[in-house]
Order: structure tokens, then C-alpha cells, then sequence
């Protein structure tokens, strides 16, 4: 799932914040990664969704939900 899916996916809605940084720091390979942070979004009791995007070729596609 690449980011525009994702904003289609919760009603066009922007993310609160987009946060650019290094992930896996503690592994062999650290790579470049982007968080989009929704604030206020229901989600089984947690308000809060970060959605965790990693650069695959050229692409920022989701690597994981928490």
C-alpha cells in the first residue's frame, strides 16, 4: 500500500504529522523510513495510528501499522 492509498483509505484524510527518519538502528541495515501520525482517529479504543512507510525502490510503501 503506497501513501496516496493510504489517505484514500481513512477518507482522504491528511495526516496530523509526517515524520522523516532513520528506522532499524539497531539492526544490520538501517533504512530510511516515514511515519504518518493520525491523532483522533477511532481504532478499537486507541486514538492514535501511526503508519510506518519504507522507501522500496523509489517508493514509500507501508511497512507497518501500530
Amino acid at each position: 500500500m503506497n501513501e496516496q492509498q493510504v489517505i484514500e483509505a481513512y477518507d482522504k484524510q491528511l495526516p496530523e504529522r509526517v515524520v522523516e527518519r532513520t528506522c532499524g538502528n539497531e539492526t544490520p541495515a538501517p533504512f530510511s523510513c516515514k511515519i504518518y501520525i493520525y491523532e483522533g482517529i477511532l481504532r478499537r479504543g486507541h486514538p492514535k495510528l501511526s503508519v510506518v512507510f519504507e522507501n522500496v525502490g523509489g517508493r514509500w510503501l507501508v511497512s507497518q501499522w501500530l
